[in-house]
Formats: C-alpha cells, sequence, structure tokens
C-alpha cells in the first residue's frame, strides 16, 4: 500500500505520518519510492523507526512575510526552502500532553525564545522568531528549536532557510545593428 506525496520542490517532500497523533511506540517501517513523469522510479531501503509521542511536538511549521503587522505571504515550511524580501518569520506549534517548560524553549540551546512565544492551551505554545535576512545579498539561516516538556523530555528541530535579496545582474557585452536602431 501507498501514499502519493506531492511538493513543489523537486528536492524536497514532507509527509506528517502521525498528524493524528494515534501512534505511540509503534514500529514503522518507510520506504520512498520516486516515480519520474515518464515512469522511471527509483527505490530506497526500507527504514524502521519508533516515534515517541511523549516527547514534544513540533507542528503547523510555517514562513510568514508580514509588512506593518499584516501577513502579505506565507508559504510551508520545507527543509532548505529559498524566500526573498524582508518581514519574514518562522511561525510553529509545540505541544506536549504534560505541558512544556516555556523557559527550555530554545534556538541553539542558548539563546530563550521567551519573548517570542504565546501560550496556547497550557499544553501547546505558539512560536514566532523573525529571521533576519538583510535587504540585499543572499545567505543562508540555520538554527535549531530545542523544547523541554514538564517530565524532561527534549525534542529538537532544524531549521534551514536560504535568502535570496539580490537582484539579477545583465551585462551588455555587444550591440547588434538591430539593437542599435531601435
Amino acid at each position: 500500500k501507498g501514499i502519493k506525496v506531492t511538493s513543489s520542490s523537486k528536492t524536497n517532500w514532507r509527509l506528517n505520518i502521525n498528524e493524528n497523533k494515534t501512534m505511540k511506540g509503534e514500529n514503522i517501517a518507510v520506504k520512498a519510492i520516486a516515480v519520474s513523469e515518464t515512469g522511471k522510479y527509483t527505490e530506497s531501503e526500507i527504514v524502521v523507526f519508533t516515534i515517541d509521542k511523549d516527547l514534544p511536538q513540533f507542528s503547523d511549521l510555517k514562513l510568514v512575510q508580514y509588512d506593518g503587522g499584516n501577513p502579505v505571504k506565507t508559504l510551508e515550511y520545507e527543509d532548505e526552502m529559498w524566500i526573498s524580501g524582508t518581514g519574514w518569520y518562522l511561525e510553529c506549534s509545540i505541544e506536549d500532553d504534560s505541558g512544556i517548560d516555556s523557559g527550555t524553549i530554545m534556538i541553539n540551546n542558548k539563546t530563550s525564545v521567551d519573548d517570542k512565544v504565546s501560550l496556547n492551551d497550557g499544553k501547546k505554545y505558539n512560536v514566532k522568531i523573525p529571521l533576519s535576512t538583510p535587504t540585499s545579498g543572499f545567505g543562508t539561516i540555520d538554527f535549531t528549536l530545542n523544547a523541554k516538556d514538564m517530565d524532561e523530555k527534549s525534542n529538537e528541530q532544524t531549521f534551514i532557510i536560504h535568502y535570496d535579496n539580490m537582484p539579477p545582474a545583465f551585462e551588455v557585452s555587444e550591440l547588434s545593428e538591430t539593437t542599435k536602431t531601435k
């Protein structure tokens, strides 16, 4: 039995296999098969893992661009995605049945994000982290978001986001006669 996953990216895809949060302690086996438009395919090895539902869970991962406090663009987060412009924020939810210790939501295990966190219902936190992208140039923003629950269990999610705010450069090397007369 297979599950078709579609993505706008040619290099990344994501499938939430425990969206309804019913799997706990179960062994899960996954085999990815990539199929081209012409029907050619490549198979991966089978990967087996166990879901630990007792860890803090990251969900609703998205990038939101704001202008004057108003959202103007929303993109579902994908690893190694590209953005352009300024005013971008990473937004996500972190939840755990035992509750999240808000003082333990950290960036790279050292920078607290307390000022970027709002409590939703006691067990779920909404996180909004500004992404510093300069008005010109290009580069990569990468960081790891860590969270610990009230039972001292921790989990982390690494984010890698590329930005390009450099306009394309055009150079004229030679003008033809038809170009000169227009």
